[in-house]
């Protein structure tokens, strides 16, 4: 018996980060933040006769900078 190798893929994630800035009026205080997204990814391995898919660990960790609020 031989195992069938499985299809090998790679899965991706975007984080993004928006700050709104407003008053407690809903009025606007200052522009958005918008930060350079984050992409993570990790592989899913999928067997060929029955579908069933293994997925892999995430990406090392990443992190958004920090904001000096206005």
């Amino acid at each position: 018996y031989t195992k069938n190798a499985p299809t090998v893929t790679t899965e991706t994630k975007t984080v993004n980060e928006t700050i709104h800035y407003i008053y407690k009026d809903g009025s606007k205080a200052a522009d958005d933040y918008v930060a350079t997204p984050v992409e993570f990814t990790r592989t899913v391995s999928t067997d060929a006769v029955t579908g069933e898919k293994t997925y892999g660990a995430w990406s090392a960790d990443q992190t958004f900078g920090a904001v000096t609020s206005p």
